[in-house]
């Protein structure tokens, strides 16, 4: 017997099945929550496969996840989600931008008056370190490694 789930275990043969995975994420109204309390163990599960049968899901919500996770294991976690989307599911990924996050840190920089809350190298460091950052992505890599795994870019909001 599998240990997977069917469309019809999460919601119904003629309902649509959405499916939220997120890092202290409270939820969203609709979606089945896997809600990754940063467990490592967990998020290596999650980056080893869904469990949701192949084509089974409508759409997908990744936040605030992916960047805690090796690259390895984020490209793991995009071929888990492409194989349980159901042909035009939408998954959306929102994540911390290293663009935005360099851009921060050059101003800090040339500006430190502005930033009373001390040097920009600590403040960068203690931000990636409490927020249990393993790999930062850009739009151009993050486009990159969804396209490894199979999936299209639609845009960005």
């Amino acid at each position: 017997m599998s240990d997977r789930r069917t469309r019809e275990d999460v919601s119904g043969p003629e309902e649509r099945c959405f499916v939220n995975v997120g890092w202290k994420h409270p939820g969203v109204a609709g979606f089945i929550s896997v809600d990754v309390d940063f467990d490592p163990a967990l998020a290596e599960e999650l980056s080893d496969g869904f469990p949701f049968d192949d084509g089974s899901v409508d759409g997908i919500l990744c936040e605030d996840l992916i960047h805690r996770l090796s690259r390895a294991d984020g490209l793991n976690l995009l071929r888990s989600c492409r194989r349980v989307m159901a042909e035009g599911a939408v998954l959306r990924v929102a994540t911390m931008d290293l663009q935005s996050v360099t851009r921060s840190y050059l101003d800090m920089v040339k500006h430190p008056e502005q930033h009373e809350r001390g040097r920009p190298c600590e403040l960068l460091n203690t931000l990636f370190e409490a927020d249990a950052t393993r790999w930062i992505y850009d739009e151009d890599e993050l486009i990159r490694m969804g396209r490894l795994a199979g999936l299209s870019f639609v845009g960005r909001q």
